[in-house]
């Protein structure tokens, strides 16, 4: 089988949550007003030792919040509404970080999260070496490199079943190793080892059902990817807290985003946010109140037609309901129960809430993130969230694969830390071997140059990577400075990185004068790896046409939000069809349906249910 995978697409569904709520007006093109969800990232602050990110203003821990901080003139039920607090935290913000600074980093650290209120700690590369949590669930591997022992990062989830072991060293740059010198003695281009033939499936997961407790991002984007590859994935919410991204602009009694505000059809703020509608394409939807004995009824007897039960809640939430794997495989011996969460299911913080922006310092990612000479700083996006998303679903595919050839299912245990962490392995690596402490180095590449930004005509960029002699011959050649080509400092790779400023300073000097798409273009043509840095409100109001040529990119009506951009997934497959893409669903949806076709429920029964508030797709009154 062929499998054509995009990393433009990737990216493309990693960031589609914060675009989602652009309105089509059909085969004439979009509208204007482009409506993009944002959200403001809590600042770093300042500790007696360090810098920490602390997501204050949260309702249920303010109180304790302030208290821990000395300020518990402000544990007020006055700030019990979000905008006063939020008003109050502007106010107060010299009194807040004055009583942060008081505090050591970790101290503060762990009241905060022994409280649930979500807070992080920067932690750089020795750090995380050194962290008690990443050594209690032991992530760290050991291997030789040169005859001496490094540590380096081990799997980014831990698979109880088929957990991941390292069985040899990386071999040095261009040495051949075991594998690759057998496949050239016998003339094979790639291992057959572990592969079975069989009948193609209707898609590649078809068959394959999975209930989801999963919300906001994370998750959601891992099933989604499922959901994508044919599953059918079928998320669990209840009426009195659905997925937080469904109301993430303010509750129940906000109003529809303007961009998909259309008086003709009937609206809802919770069916329409665009960022629960990015993460949640191809699913079903029900509702089911399992602090009731008749939602929790439901469930379990619902669980035994399902393959897999996935979660990204705290590692407690779950067992208060009763649910863990030993009671899941009683039920269905085969099951795999897939968990993600911000530090995993074991370890001094496996209780800790996080999120995205606080996992960023935790993982190390923040210290290493920034130009040469920043302090550490948080990216743009919440990074972690869909890499954590990604492992999560390549993670429940292996446990697939694992019990399709050994038919027993398994636990999954998925640190978003854990996972970010896997991927600057070379800093940890670094810090390990010669104790050398990496910091924020911008664009810089450790081989290639030029390698970065540069602006170009009208506040436009140009990325621009120059990463062979033959592309940097054919950039001198567009700049209309051949003899650059053969000019000794910048002739070979080694030379350019050698002279990396003055490289830099020229194409700088070119690319100023140039239109961004023009030269992108020209310079794509003559094989050097360039794209306009394009921004995020311009990418799918106007769709990249190669992700339209390739159906990635494709109008979907949503019954309450109306027609949007969709991201599909980032691959082909050259004998499986994948699905044909189904707008998210709205809360509720597929209750009747999904119960109907699980246990036979009749319409009267799960009317029962809904007048109940056991089930339905409204809010609770």
């Amino acid at each position: 089988m062929l499998v054509d995978a995009s990393e433009f697409e990737a990216v493309m569904v990693s960031s589609a949550p914060w675009a989602m709520a652009v309105n089509y007006e059909g085969p004439g093109g979009f509208t204007e007003g482009v409506h993009v969800q944002r959200r403001a990232h809590p600042p770093f602050q300042r500790a007696a030792d360090g810098q920490m990110v602390i997501v204050l203003g949260q309702g249920p821990f303010w109180a304790d919040a302030m208290q821990v901080l000395g300020l518990g003139r402000y544990a007020d039920e006055q700030y019990d509404n979000t905008l006063r607090r939020q008003d109050l935290l502007t106010a107060i913000e010299s009194e807040v970080s004055a009583a942060i600074a008081r505090f050591p980093r970790w101290e503060l650290f762990n009241q905060l999260s022994t409280i649930r209120n979500v807070a992080g700690v920067v932690q750089d590369c020795g750090d995380l070496l050194a962290n008690e949590q990443m050594r209690a669930r032991e992530y760290f591997v050991t291997s030789d490199i040169e005859g001496r022992s490094i540590e380096l990062p081990g799997a980014p989830a831990k698979l109880q079943g088929s957990p991941w072991h390292l069985r040899r060293s990386a071999p040095r740059l261009n040495a051949p190793t075991e594998e690759t010198k057998f496949m050239a003695a016998s003339g094979l281009n790639m291992p057959t080892d572990g592969i079975a033939g069989g009948t193609p499936a209707e898609t590649p997961l078809a068959g394959v059902r999975v209930l989801t407790f999963t919300q906001a991002w994370s998750g959601p984007l891992g099933t989604e990817l499922l959901a994508l590859l044919g599953a059918d994935v079928v998320q669990l919410e209840a009426r009195r807290r659905p997925d937080v991204w469904r109301i993430y602009a303010g509750g129940y009694e906000a109003d529809v985003s303007p961009g998909v505000r259309d008086p003709s059809r009937r609206q809802r703020a919770w069916n329409t946010m665009g960022l629960y509608n990015g993460t949640n394409l191809n699913k079903r939807a029900i509702t089911l109140d399992m602090g009731d004995p008749r939602g929790a009824d439901i469930f379990w007897r619902m669980l035994p037609q399902f393959d897999v039960v996935a979660d990204s809640f705290s590692p407690h939430a779950l067992p208060n309901w009763g649910i863990t794997y030993e009671t899941l495989r009683a039920v269905r011996s085969d099951i795999i129960f897939a968990s993600l969460s911000g530090y995993g299911a074991s370890g001094p913080y496996a209780n800790y809430a996080a999120n995205g922006a606080t996992i960023e310092p935790m993982s190390g990612l923040s210290s290493l993130h920034g130009y040469a000479g920043d302090r550490a700083q948080n990216t743009g996006g919440l990074i972690p969230d869909p890499v954590g998303g990604y492992y999560l679903a390549a993670s429940i595919i292996a446990a697939l694969h694992h019990r399709a050839r050994t038919g027993t299912g398994q636990r999954i245990d998925l640190s978003m830390t854990e996972a970010m962490a896997t991927h600057f392995g070379e800093a940890i690596a670094e810090q390990s071997a010669n104790g050398q402490t990496r910091g924020p180095l911008g664009n810089w590449h450790a081989r290639f140059a030029p390698y970065g930004m540069f602006e170009a005509r009208n506040g436009e960029w140009l990325a621009v990577a120059v990463e062979s002699d033959e592309a940097w011959r054919a950039l001198a050649t567009e700049m209309e400075l051949p003899s650059l080509a053969d000019d000794p400092r910048f002739a070979t790779a080694p030379a350019r990185k050698r002279n990396e400023d003055e490289v830099e300073k020229l194409v700088a000097c070119w690319c100023i004068e140039q239109d961004a798409d023009t030269a992108a273009a020209a310079l794509l043509a003559i094989g050097c790896a360039t794209a306009r840095v394009a921004k995020l409100e311009q990418v799918l109001p106007s769709p990249h046409a190669h992700g339209v040529a390739r159906n990635f990119l494709v109008p979907l009506a949503h019954p309450e939000a109306g027609t949007t951009i969709v991201a599909g997934g980032p691959w082909h497959f050259d004998d499986h069809p994948v699905p044909l893409v189904r707008p998210s669903p709205c809360m509720g949806e597929h209750s009747f349906e999904v119960f109907r076709e699980t246990l036979g429920m009749s319409e009267a029964e799960y009317q029962e249910l809904v007048v109940a508030g056991v089930t339905g797709d409204m809010p609770p009154a």
